[in-house]
């Protein structure tokens, strides 16, 4: 109701498989994030999640579970609470989900002031635009922006 009271022109547009066939049409980008598996309307007869979002080609591509795992990211924006700059790679936690839990990772920084963080373990639906923190024990190390979550 939100976003049609503020007049944003939501489109509805095809639902992809993994193979890039169309399985069925969503009502808007939207209303779906990634790693979303109910209120999408659309019976299969597996468990789908949102894999990706195209905003460019207005498409949300479906697939299992194991599709929406990944183990690295790179960040912007980031803020550093904890240290002024970061002189190399570092062992942290990083959270990447408000209701996750934090995962060890490793840190680097990249040319550009973003870092790039890589998980000890599959995480679930690392997206971009979303924010991920990064611990160091009880510490808050500091926070960025997700880029791209691979």
């Amino acid at each position: 109701g939100f976003l049609q009271e503020k007049k944003f022109d939501i489109k509805p547009g095809p639902f992809l498989n993994l193979k890039g066939d169309i399985i069925g049409e969503h009502r808007g980008i939207p209303f779906y994030t990634v790693g979303q598996r109910r209120g999408l309307g659309l019976a299969t007869g597996e468990r789908l999640y949102v894999v990706k979002i195209d905003t460019n080609s207005n498409a949300i591509t479906l697939g299992p579970e194991e599709a929406i795992m990944g183990t690295c990211l790179t960040a912007e924006d980031v803020n550093l609470i904890l240290y002024e700059d970061l002189a190399g790679s570092m062992e942290i936690e990083a959270q990447v989900r408000y209701n996750g839990r934090p995962a060890p990772a490793t840190m680097a920084p990249l040319p550009g002031g973003g870092v790039k963080v890589c998980f000890h373990s599959p995480q679930r639906a690392i997206t971009p635009g979303q924010a991920v923190a990064f611990y160091h024990g009880d510490c808050l190390v500091g926070g960025a922006t997700i880029d791209i979550a691979k």
